[in-house]
């Protein structure tokens, strides 16, 4: 028994060490591969890196899977990894409330003015300016901060429409973090949406998070289609902009 615990504990670790660098990766070669005016040979070598990437990703799901097994332990994936759609169901107190609001407030925008606010919330820059980068191509306004203690200021601050809160981060982790905001956030439709973004290890699973209070999950690494998709859930993205992803 404690030698499985020991195996999952092992491969939870590695699975988080080596997702965070995989996020970057799979990421960036998404929105370079968006880019004008790339050569035949550019083009390819994105599409190699994104393979690679991707081929990665295939083998630390498979591990983890085998790892599951061997503990009895298993767990319930997102649409991540098979690519197939999960019910979910989200606490009322974060969810009914907040539909209502999110109604009402989409028949009054103005799509092509909209310009909705995004809090990112990431300890390594790289991971942070990707989520930027990503929404800021569809006219988000985005705020960053490298801690759950700085989130929590900033929310208070700025109130952003939706925050991408990362998990496992120094001086203030993304639960502790999230719990602080949903302490402040007492208005009558209550709870700004908040995305745990993590690359797994010892976070908790999507099951846990959402317990705690999160509005959603994503694993990283993650795709710009699926970021946007859950983002929608919640509040209205607005188109995206072909010549700002140009530019990238």
């Amino acid at each position: 028994m404690k030698n499985n615990i020991h195996l999952s504990e092992m491969v939870e670790t590695l699975s988080h060490e080596l997702r965070t660098p995989l996020n970057a990766i799979l990421g960036y070669s998404e929105l370079l591969s968006k880019s004008e005016n790339l050569t035949d040979d550019q083009k390819s070598h994105i599409s190699s890196i994104a393979n690679g990437g991707q081929q990665l990703l295939h083998i630390i799901n498979d591990i983890i899977e085998l790892s599951n097994i061997e503990t009895g332990k298993v767990e319930l994936q997102s649409e991540v990894n098979k690519g197939s759609t999960v019910a979910v169901s989200i606490p009322i107190k974060h969810s009914a409330m907040s539909l209502v609001k999110q109604e009402n407030e989409f028949a009054e925008i103005d799509n092509a003015t909209y310009s909705p606010k995004a809090l990112i919330v990431d300890d390594l820059v790289m991971n942070r300016t990707l989520a930027r980068i990503m929404l800021e191509t569809r006219n988000f306004i985005t705020l960053e901060a490298e801690n759950g203690k700085e989130a929590v200021q900033i929310f208070n601050d700025d109130e952003p429409d939706i925050i991408l809160m990362d998990i496992s981060m120094p001086i203030m982790n993304g639960v502790d973090a999230m719990h602080q905001i949903r302490e402040l956030d007492h208005t009558e439709y209550s709870n700004t949406p908040i995305i745990a973004i993590t690359a797994g290890g010892h976070a908790g699973s999507r099951s846990e998070l959402m317990e705690k209070g999160f509005s959603e999950y994503i694993q990283k690494p993650y795709r710009e289609e699926e970021l946007i998709r859950k983002i929608s859930m919640f509040i209205q993205v607005p188109e995206q902009d072909l010549k700002a992803v140009a530019k990238i």
